[in-house]
């Protein structure tokens, strides 16, 4: 474990504990009203995990180009969010859905192992070392830090080879982490080649396919979308519906900025940030209206208060009183940088602004140990 920086104490300590005492267990709600189950890694854990995943998986990998979702994106000219990947399949006429039942439950730790034996080329005691702390109970967990990228290099050793293949029917490939998208710029297609080929190759690594959410779309009968964004066009956009939504949503906030006191409030704030976020979505797909709808929101921007600045004094004061016992661990690193986000939104006043650039120069005095 010398390469991750991590001490024998410290990986003992991790090895010897449990699968449900490495983790918290979480309940999430989404938004068709099912619950997901989300682990967050104890301490000790996340270290190891966080090493793991800044050490190898963000250095060490060449994703290529049909991978999307949870993997560092190579410059600013190659993104690989959800719309890199629609991008991909601009000009469809056929689309063929296919959805990995369960992912990470279904990928286990014989296939996490054969990972690091063979595609990192890791001896035997490395490999069951990082596959232990990779794995909970025997397979990956939504939550833990190195589970997306164990999820998406699942498939390292048969993809590429099965992309190849799709390639040459003049078809195109996408996965994003456990959607995957195939494209054809034909009307009509049959995709029956295709799915029996994915289906085979996802068979071979024990995951099955979630049979409700694979889909064929045709171009004609209705909008073409992938990860909700329409493709059936030469450039990829937004539906209709969805930017009248996202014009309504800022004529709201307009509304609600002018009642008093409410531009002050936590709630106005998390509602602007949601809005904020939906309007430089058109602005990532180039829609022409993100410039009037930002110069909008620019005018009614969250305004901090009093209570802002109590909550962001007492927040430096646990800073500096676990500065000397605590400062080489995840939750204070995480509790400075919140506390910085905190003077910033203060200094956008002139009213608080002399006052924040004081507090930011006292709690630089806090500034946490660079965390890998």
């Amino acid at each position: 474990m010398t390469a991750l920086g991590i001490s024998e104490p410290e990986l003992d300590l991790a090895l010897r504990m449990t699968g449900d005492e490495r983790y918290t267990r979480i309940e999430k709600q989404k938004s068709n009203g099912e619950k997901r189950i989300v682990y967050n890694p104890k301490n000790e854990i996340r270290k190891i995990q966080r090493r793991i995943k800044n050490r190898i998986f963000k250095t060490i990998i060449e994703w290529p180009d049909f991978i999307f979702g949870s993997i560092p994106k190579k410059n600013n000219s190659n993104p690989t969010d959800y719309v890199a990947c629609a991008n991909k399949h601009s000009g469809a006429k056929s689309i063929l859905k296919i959805d990995i039942k369960n992912f990470f439950d279904n990928i286990h730790e014989n296939l996490v192992r054969e990972i690091y034996v063979n595609f990192f080329s890791y001896p035997d005691e490395v490999a069951d070392i990082l596959t232990d702390i990779s794995c909970r109970n025997g397979s990956l967990c939504q939550g833990a830090l190195t589970s997306s990228y164990l999820a998406t290099l699942a498939l390292h050793d048969v993809e590429t080879s099965m992309v190849e293949k799709l390639k040459r029917k003049k078809l195109i490939y996408t996965r994003y982490v456990d959607d995957i998208t195939v494209s054809s710029h034909e009307k009509d297609y049959d995709f029956s080649y295709a799915s029996n080929i994915i289906e085979n190759t996802l068979n071979g690594k024990e995951l099955p396919i979630n049979t409700t959410k694979t889909s064929i779309l045709y171009s004609g009968s209705e909008a073409l979308l992938v990860h909700g964004l329409r493709v059936n066009t030469p450039s990829t956009r937004l539906p209709t519906e969805e930017i009248r939504r996202i014009r309504a949503g800022v004529k709201n906030l307009e509304v609600v900025a002018g009642e008093n006191g409410y531009i002050w409030t936590l709630g106005y704030r998390r509602e602007y940030h949601k809005h904020l976020g939906r309007v430089y979505k058109l602005k990532r797909l180039g829609h022409t209206q993100h410039v009037s709808l930002l110069a909008r929101m620019k005018k009614i921007t969250p305004r901090p208060s009093r209570r802002d600045l109590e909550i962001t004094i007492k927040l430096i004061k646990k800073i500096k009183l676990s500065f000397a016992t605590e400062k080489e661990k995840f939750w204070f690193r995480r509790r400075y940088f919140v506390a910085i986000a905190r003077l910033n939104f203060l200094g956008s006043s002139k009213k608080y602004k002399r006052k924040s650039e004081i507090l930011r120069g006292y709690v630089k005095k806090f500034k946490p140990k660079f965390l890998e």
